[in-house]
């Protein structure tokens, strides 16, 4: 828990329990998960978050609410590793000083990289042109198609002028969908058609709070292990659960299939020039692989055993993880 000694003590402490509360969460879902045989990917992706949020929020919530209460961690994880212990050990005390400055630009940094990761957000709808109604006669067609199977109206579309694919779902409190002119110029109808539901299936999910969520998180938690882990496997499980929610808006899962290839291959031309909110349908090899193999899985299926052992796991690690680390 937090300590009332110095900052470095204090900032000890934290990377400390919270490298160790998030690794212990993150193993007792991962253990839930395969006993219960969970198969349904947004499911997966609830769960995945517990480690991420109750570390980060847990302890500034309990000392609000007990900020009387002695500390009783079971584990002791915070006498682990202590910075001030480490530098009296190697005589290296007159680096404190340095020491404590360079940890508070590390944090300004980090701060920074979720701010800038809100605002790249804010700014695509600057960035790129509005694709009006009659600018794109396929993609229009499509959309409507598209938007009426899955029971939502159509987004709103920014044209990328780019040569290189992208496609993806973002936004803040207006969501809208990016696609570049290179996309659009490459894909044949069935493709574009799988990538448009793709991309509808996260804005109908609201994935695209989601990535922000992940994106912010990732500069934040940086020194967390455990939590970059998890932040890429909400991601795959985001994609994967889109994937089959694409097949129910009418899409044959055969060309689907091969539309995530197709689009891989494009992206291959292209290496780190698309921006990582706008590479949903556009995938990695390795990931493209897990797609494609989970989509020929069959259709995951969720019981009521299921959601409820969520929110049993939920409950139990909000209320012992702050006692055993």
């Amino acid at each position: 828990m937090y300590s009332t000694g110095s900052f470095l003590e204090t900032v000890s402490i934290y990377l400390v329990e919270n490298v160790a509360q998030a690794t212990l969460a993150l193993v007792v879902v991962l253990t839930v998960i395969r006993l219960l045989h969970v198969n349904d990917a947004g499911l997966r992706v609830k769960f995945l978050l517990l480690p991420v949020i109750l570390p980060l929020v847990g302890p500034p919530t309990y000392y609000a609410l007990f900020p009387g209460r002695q500390q009783m961690p079971v584990l002791g994880v915070d006498r682990v590793f202590s910075i001030e212990a480490t530098l009296k050990t190697l005589d290296w005390q007159a680096l404190s000083p340095a020491l404590t400055w360079a940890i508070l630009v590390v944090i300004v940094l980090s701060f920074a990289g979720a701010t800038l990761s809100i605002m790249g957000v804010v700014y695509l709808s600057r960035r790129y042109t509005t694709l009006l109604s009659g600018g794109a006669p396929v993609l229009d067609h499509i959309l409507e198609g598209v938007a009426r199977r899955a029971k939502t109206p159509p987004p709103r579309v920014l044209l990328c002028p780019d040569s290189c694919p992208i496609c993806g779902a973002a936004g803040l409190l207006r969501p809208y969908l990016v696609l570049s002119r290179g996309l659009l110029d490459r894909l044949d109808h069935a493709s574009l058609e799988a990538a448009v539901a793709h991309e509808m299936a996260h804005l109908r999910r609201k994935d695209h709070l989601l990535h922000i969520f992940v994106l912010v998180i990732r500069s934040l938690l940086f020194f967390n292990p455990a939590v970059l882990y998890l932040c890429n496997r909400i991601l795959l499980e985001s994609e994967k659960d889109c994937d089959r929610l694409a097949l129910r808006f009418g899409i044959s899962p055969s060309v689907y299939a091969e539309s995530l290839l197709k689009v891989w291959r494009l992206g291959i031309d292209y290496p780190g020039r698309t921006e990582r909110l706008l590479r949903s349908f556009l995938s990695s090899g390795s990931r493209v692989r897990q797609r494609v193999a989970a989509l020929s899985g069959g259709e995951a299926t969720l019981n009521p055993r299921q959601e409820g052992a969520w929110y049993v796991t939920a409950a139990l690690l909000a209320v012992g993880l702050f006692f055993l680390c």
